[in-house]
């Protein structure tokens, strides 16, 4: 989890804000799929159970498609890379 949260940070800091709403789509898909058999709260997963998260993210990646195209129409769709942060010597 931890090395997660610090490559999404790498990745808000590097690329663009719709870069970073996918990546975490992606993460929380990931920890979803990675706690069913890490943490071993399932025993013998059944197909329904194994449907209900695949359609649990499905629906998060859909949101995500349909919030971005929304906002490609409004104009307000990727605006480049984030903006570096420049300090000034003194």
């Amino acid at each position: 989890g931890m090395l997660l949260n610090f490559a999404l940070f790498l990745c808000t800091e590097k690329t663009t804000p719709v870069t970073t709403s996918l990546c975490g789509q992606f993460k929380a898909c990931f920890l979803t799929v990675a706690g069913i058999f890490i943490l071993g709260g399932v025993q013998n997963p059944t197909l329904p159970y194994l449907s209900g998260i695949a359609v649990n993210m499905l629906g998060s990646l859909m949101y995500f498609y349909f919030k971005y195209t929304a906002a490609k129409a409004e104009g307000k769709g990727d605006d480049g890379p984030a903006p570096q942060l420049q300090l000034q010597q003194q």
